[in-house]
């Protein structure tokens, strides 16, 4: 069963990722502090973290990201801008300029090596290249 992990403390960021990741894994949940993501790794930890911020560290993918992910868990790091690159980088993890959208999610799938465990129709579906 896969599963995603959305760190962001803006409702729309979070449901709008939840839509796009509902069709590649079985279970999308969505933290907006540092505690309850913390909480979340503990208790099932994900097999992608997507991070846009957290409260406190709204629009600082790097800096929650270093907050909760301490181990090899693969990050999406929604990077607006220029960001900021220090040794707080998960080891695990890719850069991805906004807007989120099934093409970059996809792409991120593949290059952190997570493409076996998605589902896979809808993987197929969404690598194809538009008509």
């Amino acid at each position: 069963m896969a599963t995603a992990l959305i760190l962001t403390d803006v409702a729309s960021e979070a449901f709008h990722t939840q839509q796009i990741l509902s069709d590649l894994f079985d279970r999308v949940r969505a933290c907006n502090t540092v505690a309850g993501a913390l909480e979340e790794m503990a208790n099932s930890k994900p097999d992608l973290v997507i991070v846009f911020g957290l409260e406190g560290f709204t629009s600082q993918p790097f800096k929650a990201s270093a907050r909760v992910i301490t181990d090899s868990t693969p990050a999406m790091l929604m990077c607006v801008g220029p960001q900021v690159v220090g040794n707080g980088e998960p080891e695990r993890s890719v850069k991805v300029v906004p807007p989120l959208n099934q093409t970059n999610v996809v792409k991120a799938i593949h290059e952190l090596g997570l493409a076996s465990i998605v589902n896979q129709s809808s993987l197929i579906k969404y690598s194809r290249p538009a008509n």
